[in-house]
């Protein structure tokens, strides 16, 4: 997501808490291959559709996993833990 490109991920757990299906990616049950296939044609085959779930992903992750956003959580771990 990082580098604008949008997720196909199988809709198990931790995917799901970082995949929202058909806003920044997609999602597919385990076991539906066709769903698989039919979301990688859809995107090799629509750039508007690539671009807007690329570009939604890569707001996310500057949003919530920046550099700076993950050293305030060490931070705030650590002191807590010092503290206490």
């Amino acid at each position: 997501m990082a580098a604008g490109l949008p997720i196909i991920a199988s809709a198990v757990a931790g995917n799901r808490a970082l995949v929202a299906d058909n806003t920044n990616g997609f999602l597919f049950p385990v076991e539906d291959t066709t769903k698989l296939i039919r979301n990688s044609v859809l995107l090799a085959q629509d750039g508007k559709v690539r671009e807007r779930l690329g570009e939604a992903g890569k707001q996310l992750v500057a949003a919530q996993y920046s550099a700076e956003r993950e050293i305030d959580n060490y931070h705030q771990l650590y002191s807590s833990l010092i503290s206490g």
